[in-house]
């Protein structure tokens, strides 16, 4: 099924910081909706993790707002993230990106504590910190982590393919465990070169090599809206 661009009316963004604002003005993802002149709707998070992305994409799904007029971009994240809740918050924790999603949203009658490694060095609640270290130290296994990874990559892209989803992979750094290749089925971009030539540079001038500039997120974003205008075929 050929997709073309003047169907789509709103996009959805899900993936973690590289996907987030990180300081900048626009995320590729704005900017995208914003010369396309659709909806925008950011599910993208620092330190955001594969299970959040499963779940904020099947909220979407049980409450009918994805169709094949709606544009999806999944930006995996490394296997060994996930959320962490929690009954209350240390105002000290309520930390984030300048602009972006904060790294401890309040959720579910309580907070939830973004996870990953080292991240227990980041929050002052005593309790979190013990959960997050000892997670680290003791509950790690690639094989596992690989295996979930696996049924929630399945479910969201089986569901996108069956309900003709129009869907766009971010392939990079990130998602080291699952590497694309450009195909029929989805519309595959790869943002290495980006990334390598558009660094954001940090405060002392160094370069951060994991996430874009926002020369970077321009540039990104017109990677993906040439890709969508060459009408790929969706199947």
């Amino acid at each position: 099924m050929l997709i073309d661009i003047s169907s789509i009316n709103k996009l959805f963004v899900f993936g973690c910081s590289f996907s987030d604002k990180i300081g900048h003005k626009h995320s590729y993802g704005e900017y995208i909706s914003n010369q396309l002149k659709i909806d925008y709707i950011h599910e993208a998070a620092g330190c955001g993790s594969n299970n959040r992305i499963f779940r904020k994409f099947f909220n979407h799904v049980r409450h009918g707002t994805l169709n094949e007029n709606t544009l999806v971009i999944i930006q995996w994240t490394e296997l060994f993230r996930d959320e962490i809740w929690y009954y209350k918050k240390n105002p000290q924790d309520l930390i984030g990106y300048s602009n972006g999603v904060p790294l401890v949203e309040s959720d579910f009658n309580g907070y939830l504590y973004k996870f990953k490694t080292e991240s227990y060095e980041w929050y002052d609640e005593d309790i979190i910190k013990k959960i997050m270290f000892d997670k680290e130290s003791n509950c790690y296994s690639v094989e596992y982590e690989l295996e979930k990874f696996k049924n929630i990559e399945f479910s969201i892209l089986n569901y996108c393919k069956l309900n003709k989803i129009p869907t766009v992979l971010m392939n990079g750094i990130y998602n080291q465990f699952n590497i694309y290749n450009k195909n029929n089925e989805f519309i595959v971009i790869d943002y290495s070169d980006e990334l390598q030539k558009y660094p954001r540079i940090m405060n002392d001038g160094s370069a951060d090599n994991f996430h874009l500039s926002q020369t970077g997120m321009y540039k990104l974003g017109n990677k993906v809206i040439n890709e969508l205008k060459n009408k790929v075929t969706i199947t």
